[in-house]
């Protein structure tokens, strides 16, 4: 499995509810987003189970719970 991720900053406080990412062609049918604090501590996950591979484009992944975030705070 491979991980990749960004880090993100929020201006203004309020929930993550899905992680979007642009899904590549023939990478398969399972595919997990996930939130993390700064610090290294999860925060939030979901998984997306395709029954075929999907064509390639932008792919939301839902968020099993909504995870808070704080103004001016930076997450990866």
């Amino acid at each position: 499995a491979i991980e990749l991720g960004l880090r993100i900053r929020s201006t203004t406080a309020g929930f993550l509810t899905h992680v979007r990412f642009i899904k590549p062609v023939s990478a398969g049918t399972v595919y997990v987003g996930s939130v993390w604090s700064n610090t290294g501590a999860l925060l939030g996950q979901g998984t997306l189970n395709l029954a075929a591979p999907a064509a390639t484009g932008w792919t939301l992944i839902e968020l099993a719970q909504a995870v808070a975030v704080t103004a001016e705070t930076t997450y990866v």
